[in-house]
C-alpha cells in the first residue's frame, strides 16, 4: 500500500485495502485540509510526510486472488469499512465546526465581560451592567434560552452618580465599619476580566470522534465558567451600590455554577487556569465565597460571614495550598476583622468577648505570617495586617505592642502611599489613640494632627472622623489643664459633627458626652447637666428609651445629681439604668454591670441617710460580684469597703473589721503592698481600731498608710497631710502631745504648700489643733499665734473667727468679768 507524499500538509487519514488510487485521492481532496485551530494536541496519529510503507500490513489487507468469491466478499467488507470511516470523518468535521462556533462565541462573550470591567473601573456603572447583561444574553442565545430583560434598568448613572435608585444604606451595618479605610476586607472588590489571548491564537483540530467530543465538552465547560464570571461580576456591581439582596443572588448563582463544574473535575484541574477564561475554577470559587463573606460582614451578619470565610480557607488549603496562600491570608485577615468587631460589640458576656478577641489575634497573626512569607515585608497587605493587629492589642490594653504595630504600618504606608493617603491617616489616628492611653500627649497630638491634615483635605472639616479627632485633641488639652483650648476644640468638634451628620445622631451624643465630662471636671455642674441632658435626649430619639447605649449618658447625668447632692434625682436615674440593664440581660441575670449599678445605688442611698436601702443594694452587689467574678477579684473590694464603713458607722465594729480585712487581702494580692488603694483600706481599718480603743493598732496602720502615700504620691500631697493630721489626733487622744504636735506641724507644712488656694479652711483647722496642743502645755505665745492665724483665715473666707476650736477638756481657760464692774 502506498503512503501520502512527504510534502503533503493535509491531515493524515490512512484507508486500508483500497484498490483504486484515484478513488483514494478523490476522497482526500473532498475532505479539504482541517482547521488550523487546536485546543489540545491530537492523540497518536501518523505524521504528515512520514514513511509509512515500512509498517507491516494488517492481515486483512491481503487479497486472495485465486478465489473470486472470497475476493468479492473482501471487497464488500472494505467498502463497508470505507463508509464507516467517511461517516466518522464527517462527524469530526461537524464537531470541528461546532468547536469553532463555540470559540468565536467565547471570544465575543469575553469581549463583553472585559468591556464591562473597564466601564466599572471608569465609574460608568450603567454601561458596565448593560455589557455584562449583553454577555449573559449572548450566552443564553447560544443555549437557545430566552434572554432576560436588561438589568441595567435598575441603574440610571451619569458620570458615576446615581439617580432615582434604591436607598443604598443599611440600618444593620455596624457604625464603626469604615469602608473609607482599608481593613483588608476588600481583596475582591471589583469584577474579574477574562484573558482570551490564548484562545485567539490556539488551533482547533481533531483526529478522531472521541477527541472531537472531548474538545466540545471542554469548550462547553468554559462556557459555564464564563457564566459564573458574569454572575460574579454582576454581583460586584450590585455590591458596589449596596443592593445586597441582588448581589447575594448573583454571587450564589456564580457559586452554584462553579461548584457544579468542580464537582465533575479532577482535583488537579481545580486550580489550573482555563485557557478560555484565564481563571481557574478554584480561584473563581474562592473569590465568590470571600465576596459573599464581605457582604454578610457589611450587613452585620457576622456569624454567617465567619462561615463563608472559614469555608474559603478550608477549600483553598485543600486545593493547591501553595498557589492560594494570598487568598488564605486574605480570608484569615477578614476573620480577624470580624472577630474584632464581635469583641467590640459583643455585649457584656466577658467570656464570649475574650473568645472573640483570642480568635481575632490568632487569625490576624496567621494572616500576617503568610503575607510576610509570600509577599515582600513592605507590601501594603502587610501594613494592613499590622494596623488590624494593633487594634487588637488596644482591646487588651497592650498599648506598647499596639504602637509598635502602628509604627510599622505607618512606615510601609508612607513609603508606598505617601502621607496624604487616607490609609496612612487612619493608622496615624490609631497610633494617636495609643499614645493618648499611655499619656504620651505630645506624640498623641502629633499623630492626631497628621490625621486632621489629610482628612480635612479629602473631606473638608465637616466630616464625622474630623469631629471625633478634634474631640480627642480637646481631651488632651483638658488633661493638660489648658481648659480654654479644650473648650474651643470641643465646640469645633460639635459644630463639625452637626454639619456632617445633622442635629440628631449617635455620634453627636458621644461628643456631647465628652463635653459634659469637661464641664464636670471643671466643676461647672450646671453646664454639665445641660450638655448631658442634650446628649441623652438625642440618644433616646435615635436609639429608643431601652437601648443599652444610653447607659453611659444616664450614669453621667446621675453622677451630676450626686455631686449636687440631689439624691432623689440620682436614685431615679440609676433605677432607670438598672431597669435597662435587666431588660438587656434578663431579670434574674447575674452581671458585672448590674452589680456596678447596685453598688452606686447603695452609695447614693447611704448619702441620703437611708442605711437600710444602702445595705440592701450593696449586699446585692457584693453577692452578684462573688457569683460572677469569684471571691478574689479586685472588683469586690469597693463594695466590701463601703459595707465595712457603714458597719463602722453603725458601731458593728467586728463585722467592719472582717469586711475591711477581706478587702485589704484582695487588694494586696492583686496590687501589691505599695499601692494607694491598699493605703486607703488600711486608713479605714485604722479608723475602726480607733473606735475600738486599740490605739497602738491605730498608730501602726496609720504609719503604714503614711509610708505608702509618701512613696506613691510624694511627700507634698493632700492625702499625706490628711494622714499626718489623723496621726496627730491619735497621739493627742493617746495623751502624747509631743508626737501629736509633731504630726500636726508636718500636716500644716504640707497643707500650706498644696491647699493655700484650694482649701484654706483645712489649714485653719490644723492651726486650731496646734493651738490646742500649746494650750494644753501652757505655752501661751505660740498658742495665740496659731489661734490668731486660724481666725484670720476664717475671716478672710467670710466666716466668723469664733469658728476657732478651743479644747476646754485639756486645760481650763476662761476669762470672767465681775458682774459689778462698771462699764467702760
Amino acid at each position: 500500500m502506498s503512503s501520502y507524499p512527504r510534502n503533503s500538509r493535509k491531515a493524515s487519514v490512512q484507508v486500508i485495502g483500497s484498490t483504486s488510487r484515484n478513488s483514494k485521492e478523490d476522497y482526500v481532496q473532498s475532505t479539504q485540509p482541517l482547521s488550523a485551530f487546536a485546543l489540545k494536541s491530537p492523540s497518536k496519529r501518523i505524521s504528515p510526510g512520514a514513511d509509512n510503507t515500512s509498517k507491516k500490513r494488517s492481515p486483512r489487507s491481503v487479497i486472495i486472488r485465486n478465489n473470486s468469491g472470497m475476493n468479492n466478499y473482501i471487497t464488500s467488507s472494505y467498502r463497508s469499512s470505507y463508509k464507516l470511516q467517511a461517516d466518522s470523518l464527517q462527524k469530526i468535521r461537524r464537531s470541528e465546526q461546532e468547536c469553532m462556533r463555540l470559540k468565536m462565541q467565547l471570544i465575543s462573550i469575553a469581549s463583553y465581560i472585559n468591556q464591562g470591567c473597564d466601564a466599572f473601573h471608569s465609574r460608568q456603572y450603567n454601561l458596565a451592567m448593560r455589557l455584562f447583561q449583553d454577555a449573559h444574553n449572548s450566552l443564553k442565545n447560544h443555549r437557545n434560552e430566552v434572554s432576560s430583560p436588561s438589568a441595567s434598568e435598575r441603574f440610571d448613572l451619569v458620570h458615576g452618580r446615581q439617580f432615582d435608585n434604591d436607598d443604598f444604606t443599611t440600618s444593620n451595618s455596624y457604625i464603626y465599619q469604615r469602608i473609607e479605610f482599608d481593613e483588608g476586607m476588600c481583596t475582591y472588590s471589583s469584577p474579574m476580566d477574562v484573558d482570551i489571548s490564548e484562545v485567539k491564537t490556539e488551533t482547533i483540530a481533531a483526529d478522531d470522534i472521541h477527541h472531537a467530543s472531548r474538545m466540545k465538552i471542554r469548550l462547553e465547560k468554559a462556557m459555564n465558567e464564563m457564566e459564573a464570571l458574569i454572575w460574579y461580576n454582576k454581583g460586584h456591581l450590585y455590591r458596589h451600590h449596596q443592593l445586597w439582596d441582588e448581589a447575594m443572588q448573583c454571587l450564589n448563582n456564580s457559586l452554584e455554577l462553579v461548584s457544579c463544574r468542580l464537582a465533575k473535575s479532577r482535583k488537579d484541574d481545580e486550580s489550573r487556569s482555563d485557557r478560555a477564561t484565564g481563571r481557574s475554577p478554584a480561584s473563581i470559587r474562592i473569590a465568590t465565597m470571600q465576596t459573599i463573606g464581605q457582604i454578610q460582614y457589611r450587613l452585620g451578619n457576622y456569624e454567617e460571614a465567619i462561615i463563608s470565610y472559614k469555608d474559603s480557607v478550608s477549600y483553598a488549603k485543600r486545593v493547591h495550598r501553595s498557589l492560594n496562600l494570598p487568598s488564605i491570608a486574605s480570608a484569615l485577615n477578614s476573620l480577624g476583622v470580624i472577630y474584632y468587631h464581635l469583641a467590640s460589640t459583643g455585649g457584656e458576656n466577658s467570656e464570649s468577648n475574650e473568645s472573640h478577641l483570642t480568635n481575632a489575634k490568632k487569625t490576624s497573626l496567621q494572616a500576617l505570617k503568610i503575607r510576610i512569607e509570600v509577599l515582600e515585608e513592605d507590601h501594603l497587605d502587610v501594613a494592613t495586617s499590622y494596623n488590624n493587629i494593633g487594634r487588637l492589642y488596644i482591646m487588651d490594653d497592650g498599648f506598647s505592642e499596639a504602637i509598635e504595630c502602628y509604627e510599622k504600618a505607618l512606615q510601609i504606608r508612607e513609603d508606598k502611599l505617601g502621607k496624604d493617603s487616607l490609609d496612612y491617616a487612619a493608622t496615624a489616628f490609631n497610633a494617636g489613640q495609643s499614645y493618648h492611653h499611655i499619656h504620651d500627649l505630645d506624640k498623641a497630638l502629633f499623630r492626631y494632627q497628621e490625621f486632621l491634615d489629610v482628612a480635612i483635605r479629602h473631606y473638608t472639616k465637616n466630616h464625622r472622623d474630623v469631629a471625633v479627632v478634634l474631640s480627642g485633641k480637646a481631651e488632651i488639652y483638658q488633661e493638660r489643664g489648658e481648659f480654654d483650648k479644650a473648650l474651643k476644640l470641643y465646640e469645633e468638634s460639635l459644630e463639625s459633627a452637626k454639619n456632617a451628620l445633622g442635629e440628631e445622631h449617635e455620634e453627636i451624643a458621644m461628643i456631647l458626652n465628652r463635653l459634659g465630662h469637661f464641664h464636670y471636671v471643671t466643676g461647672n455642674y450646671n453646664a454639665a447637666h445641660e450638655v448631658y441632658s442634650s446628649g441623652l435626649k438625642i440618644e433616646s430619639q435615635v436609639l429608643g428609651a431601652k437601648n443599652p447605649n444610653r447607659l453611659v449618658s444616664l450614669c453621667n447625668l446621675g453622677e451630676i445629681h450626686r455631686q449636687r447632692k440631689e439624691w432623689d434625682a440620682a436614685i431615679k436615674i440609676f433605677k432607670e439604668v438598672l431597669d435597662i440593664q435587666r431588660n438587656q440581660f434578663g431579670l434574674d441575670a447575674q452581671n458585672a454591670e448590674i452589680a456596678i449599678t447596685l453598688h452606686v445605688l447603695g452609695l447614693t442611698y447611704e448619702k441620703k441617710g437611708s442605711t437600710e436601702n444602702a445595705l440592701k443594694h450593696l449586699q446585692d452587689a457584693l453577692w452578684m460580684r462573688r457569683v460572677v467574678l469569684g471571691d478574689d477579684h479586685l472588683d469586690l473590694t469597693p463594695t466590701l469597703t463601703s459595707i465595712g464603713i457603714i458597719f463602722s458607722r453603725g458601731n458593728k465594729l467586728n463585722l467592719a473589721i472582717d469586711l475591711l480585712g477581706e478587702s485589704l487581702r484582695i487588694r494586696k494580692a492583686n496590687l501589691g503592698e505599695n499601692n494607694r488603694d491598699v493605703a486607703f483600706t488600711l486608713y479605714n481599718i485604722a479608723l475602726v481600731h480607733q473606735k475600738q480603743g486599740l490605739l497602738l493598732e491605730t498608730v501602726f496602720c496609720l504609719l503604714k498608710v503614711l509610708s505608702i502615700e509618701i512613696s506613691v504620691l510624694g511627700p507634698e500631697h493632700k492625702d499625706v497631710a490628711i494622714t499626718m493630721f489623723k496621726l496627730g489626733e491619735t497621739f493627742e487622744r493617746y495623751n502624747d502631745p509631743e508626737n501629736a504636735l509633731k504630726y500636726f506641724k508636718q500636716a500644716l507644712e504640707v497643707e500650706q504648700k498644696v491647699l493655700q488656694e484650694e482649701d484654706p479652711l483645712t489649714i485653719a483647722r490644723t492651726l486650731s489643733a496646734i493651738g490646742n496642743i500649746y494650750l494644753s502645755q501652757g505655752n501661751v505665745v505660740p498658742m495665740m499665734e496659731a489661734f490668731i492665724e486660724a481666725g484670720r483665715i476664717y475671716q478672710a473666707s467670710d466666716m466668723n473667727p469664733s469658728n476657732v476650736s478651743v479644747n476646754r477638756n485639756m486645760y481650763a481657760f476662761h476669762i470672767s468679768c465681775p458682774l459689778g464692774a462698771p462699764a467702760a
